[in-house]
């Protein structure tokens, strides 16, 4: 039989052991918090949107075709088409984007006139909720000749985005008229006139 004395030495030795390696007494409060975010996280698993239920993330890039920028402006045409393809094509993350890009393509006093619808496209909560945007496509320009001023009708079939990628119709065939200046710089839209 051992002695008191020699027990005691025997556990406090397996004891100092035991804590060393790591079997320390756990706090009961920790476990109850991993317990607790476990659950949430299932919780929040489970009421996440399945499916359909939620709208792709709609893409961050343009989704109007490639800008020229002062490219553009060397010729009639091609500052019609780039005004055009600018107008036809936006999203809720590319408006402000979009409306500078417009900008440099027209004259200053359109530029002036645009600027309030462009302000409230980019206020509106509506748009960014719905992750809205519009694609087009250029179908038909038509320039009368001018040595310094031009008019001009551009055709578009436009698809209104909801989510940013889900079309909302068929899409639809819009018309521009539109009116060109010639600047020292190139040329400019001067004024832009959706048809009914």
């Amino acid at each position: 039989m051992r002695s008191p004395v020699a027990l005691l030495i025997l556990v406090a030795a397996l004891a100092s052991v035991g804590l060393g390696a790591g079997c320390a007494p756990e706090d009961p409060y920790s476990r109850d918090q991993q317990r607790t975010s476990q659950r949430l996280d299932e919780q929040l698993r489970r009421e996440q949107a399945r499916g359909d239920e939620l709208a792709p993330p709609a893409p961050a890039g343009d989704t109007a075709p490639a800008y020229a920028g002062s490219a553009a402006t060397r010729a009639p045409e091609g500052v019609l088409r780039a005004f055009c393809a600018q107008w036809a094509n936006w999203s809720y993350r590319t408006i402000e984007r979009q409306q500078r890009r417009l900008a440099e393509l027209s004259t200053a006093r359109l530029a002036h006139d645009l600027a309030p619808s462009a302000s409230q496209r980019a206020l509106d909560t509506t748009l960014e909720r719905d992750r809205f945007a519009v694609r087009g496509q250029i179908v038909a320009v038509d320039l009368r000749a001018g040595a310094s001023r031009r008019s001009a009708i551009c055709v578009t079939r436009e698809e209104d985005l909801d989510g940013g990628r889900d079309p909302l119709g068929d899409g639809t065939h819009r018309v521009y008229l539109a009116h060109l200046e010639r600047h020292p710089d190139g040329w400019v839209i001067a004024q832009w006139q959706p048809l009914p």
